[in-house]
């Protein structure tokens, strides 16, 4: 398998119901992982985008979350319906700024 230009992390990390950190799995991360494996196969990125579960990024309460690398961008709050636009951003390059965690938020928690 050739080297990954790109690598997806999706946080799947999962709380007890009603902890005060919250986690990403009961907010739709394993539906998240799923579509985002499933639009790279389906777009021909197999060996140029990796994608992997992650246990906690320490951004709980913007879950679900996920990082690009080489980047570094932790993007908050994803969603099935924004896999596309995601994989559209890392093909053109680009990041999309409105869906980053601030960087001082990324670790907190």
């Amino acid at each position: 398998m050739p080297r990954p230009h790109h690598h997806i992390l999706v946080c799947l990390n999962e709380r007890p119901a009603g902890h005060p950190k919250g986690s990403c799995a009961p907010e739709g991360a394993a539906e998240v992982l799923d579509a985002i494996k499933r639009r790279i196969h389906e777009r021909g990125l197999k060996g140029q985008v990796a994608v992997n579960s992650t246990s906690c990024l320490k951004c709980c309460p913007f879950g679900p979350t996920v990082v690009v690398w080489p980047e570094g961008d932790y993007y908050g709050h994803m969603t099935v319906d924004r896999v596309d636009a995601l994989l559209d951003a890392i093909e053109q390059g680009r990041s999309i700024e409105t869906w980053l965690i601030p960087a001082a938020e990324v670790g907190r928690y």
